[in-house]
């Protein structure tokens, strides 16, 4: 009876510091009869963390009633001149339920070992970060986590191991960033993002895990940034963006999440960019480019998404800049440049994307620079 008490006083000891949790009632002849002796280190993991820590310590302290292994994690911070650890809680006194899961070095996901009750997990300076409980192995009833500065992260539900019912996310400072429904480990229903200075990021609806019918988003200033529908998790039909300025940025439709169709796209100051025609998402048949100043940059026609005949560029003066053929998505023939004050800059010829013959170089006056056979047939 004396050994038994010593070993109940030791655990009192060590468990000492718990949060209000109900403690489970130790098993005093099962602990004696267990592999190890109470107060036991029985598995460590190296870390780093701000308090000085430099590893981490799972502790036995007993058998309970239910046959299961009540353990308990800490930061090991030094050991003092008598040889004795010095050491901050990781957390409260939790029950594990198979022996090779109580060896286990994984001290920061207890959801890979079969733990079993209440968990509570704290940092070393003495804040809560995680608040919850396991059945059967797996997350169950409400949970609560937090950032290492003690502001709320995210509150919610679990059944059998899988978010359920509404859950909310929090930035580090206090700003609500995500909310909405689980079901069966899937979102469902209406979610909400917004930024950490509060302004709405985003809002949908899921079916079954998908994003499903009108989303939209918004730029941290609070513009409108991007509007359309998805049709089970792909986009579908017109999506319209917004520069964070109000101004248009783009406006096109998608089918089966593929670009279909017209698209056009503007710059922020309103001048337009770039329009021309998809075809099963890639770009196909004449497209246009336009410098921000409203002088035309590109004009050319694609095929199935390669480049394909003549294609000119023009500089932001409207002086041309190049001209040339491409056949399947490589320059072919005769290729010109132009310096922006009108003077030829370069000519050659290329054969399936690569130089050959004779190709010629200017300066902006005119004055030949350098002329290089790269060789070939033109």
């Amino acid at each position: 009876m004396k050994k038994q008490l010593v070993v109940l006083a030791c655990w009192a000891t060590l468990a000492w510091g718990a949060s209000a949790q109900e403690i489970p009632l130790v098993d005093a002849a099962a602990t004696l009869a267990a592999p190890w002796e109470m107060g036991a280190q029985v598995a460590t993991q190296p870390i780093s963390e701000a308090c000085g820590a430099k590893s981490v310590v799972r502790r036995f302290l007993g058998m309970t009633v239910d046959g299961h292994y009540l353990v308990q994690d800490f930061f090991h911070v030094r050991t003092d001149e008598a040889g004795k650890p010095v050491e901050l809680k990781l957390t409260d006194p939790y029950m594990v339920v198979k022996r090779e899961d109580v060896e286990r070095g994984d001290f920061f996901k207890p959801y890979e070992r079969d733990v079993s009750g209440a968990y509570v997990r704290w940092s070393c300076d003495g804040k809560e970060r995680v608040l919850g409980a396991y059945e059967n192995g797996l997350q169950s009833g409400p949970w609560v986590f937090w950032h290492a500065n003690g502001q709320k992260s995210a509150e919610g539900e679990y059944v059998a191991g899988k978010s359920h019912g509404v859950w909310t996310h929090w930035s580090d400072n206090g700003t609500k960033t995500e909310s909405g429904e689980w079901s069966n480990g899937e979102r469902q229903g209406l979610w909400s993002e917004w930024y950490d200075n509060g302004q709405k990021k985003s809002e949908g609806s899921y079916v079954a895990g998908t994003k499903q019918g009108h989303w939209t988003s918004w730029h941290d200033n609070g513009q409108k940034s991007v509007e359309g529908a998805y049709k089970d998790g792909e986009m579908q039909g017109l999506w319209v963006r917004w520069h964070a300025n109000g101004q248009k940025n783009s406006e096109g439709s998608y089918d089966g999440a593929k670009p279909q169709g017209h698209w056009v796209e503007w710059y922020a100051n309103g001048q337009k960019f770039e329009e021309g025609d998809y075809q099963d998402g890639r770009k196909h048949g004449a497209w246009i480019q336009w410098h921000d100043n409203g002088q035309k940059q590109t004009e050319g026609e694609f095929k199935d998404g390669q480049l394909q005949g003549t294609w000119t560029q023009w500089h932001d003066n409207g002086q041309k800049a190049v001209e040339g053929q491409y056949l399947d998505g490589k320059q072919q023939g005769q290729w010109t440049q132009w310096h922006a004050n009108g003077q030829k800059a370069s000519e050659g010829s290329y054969r399936s994307g690569s130089k050959v013959g004779i190709w010629s170089q200017w300066d902006d006056s005119g004055k030949l620079l350098d002329e290089v056979n790269y060789g070939g047939s033109v």
